[in-house]
């Protein structure tokens, strides 16, 4: 992998992290559907705990609301 992608994908993973969200992976692929998924929740996405961040939509936030999964 060339450098410059290296960076920014360690770029995105950091600024992630920061964020409380915790991709299921390092690719940008994998932040950048974590962070979607969060902004869906309104709440920090956990990939070791909540599945895969491309099926997170609005109805499925709502339902993990309620379930206090979130």
């Amino acid at each position: 992998m060339p450098q410059k992608k290296w960076d920014k994908e360690l770029s995105a993973y950091r600024d992630a992290r920061k964020q409380g969200i915790q991709p299921q992976g390092t690719s940008m692929e994998h932040i950048q559907d974590a962070v979607k998924a969060s902004d869906v929740m309104g709440s920090a996405f956990n990939g070791e705990t909540m599945g895969s961040a491309k099926v997170i939509t609005k109805a499925k936030a709502e339902g993990m609301k309620v379930l206090d999964i979130t």
